[in-house]
């Protein structure tokens, strides 16, 4: 049994974060009228048949592989334009290679410093 249409974006847009209420709103002919204990029941259902279960993991580790071929892309274009800016000795364009290498890693994250202890404040007005 294949997926309707309407059942393959259902299954699009849980893969893509939307809860399964949104997601049946977006795929299906909701009036606002409906309660949205009835979308959450249909949404539910939906959600139990196996085909739309398995075709939203699917759709789910689809977005994972190109969420990390994205990140490891963007990484080898950076070190190409920090190979050229090398090659053209142009030190402005290195430091914004390695600075968005950096961004990229996560590398810049601030970090976080504990302190403990009391403050004492002295008012000298008056």
């Amino acid at each position: 049994m294949s997926l309707t249409p309407k059942q393959e974006l259902f299954c699009r847009l849980v893969a893509e974060g939307k809860t399964q209420a949104d997601a049946y709103r977006g795929s299906y002919n909701v009036k606002p009228t409906t309660l949205a204990t009835t979308v959450v029941n249909k949404a539910s259902k939906l959600m139990a048949k196996d085909e739309v279960r398995a075709t939203v993991e699917k759709y789910k580790s689809g977005l994972a592989e190109k969420l990390l071929f994205t990140q490891e892309e963007a990484f080898n274009k950076l070190q190409d334009c920090y190979n050229l800016a090398i090659a053209t000795q142009n030190v402005s364009a290195m430091i914004n290679a390695v600075k968005e290498q950096i961004s990229l890693t996560g590398v810049d994250a601030p970090a976080k410093h504990e302190v403990n202890g009391l403050i004492q404040i002295i008012d000298n007005v008056g």
